[in-house]
């Protein structure tokens, strides 16, 4: 779903800033 792919988006940006 695009809510499922957001949030696996943002686990993908947090992953390199941390």
């Amino acid at each position: 779903t695009i809510y499922g792919l957001v949030v696996a988006l943002a686990a993908l940006f947090a992953n390199p800033f941390v």
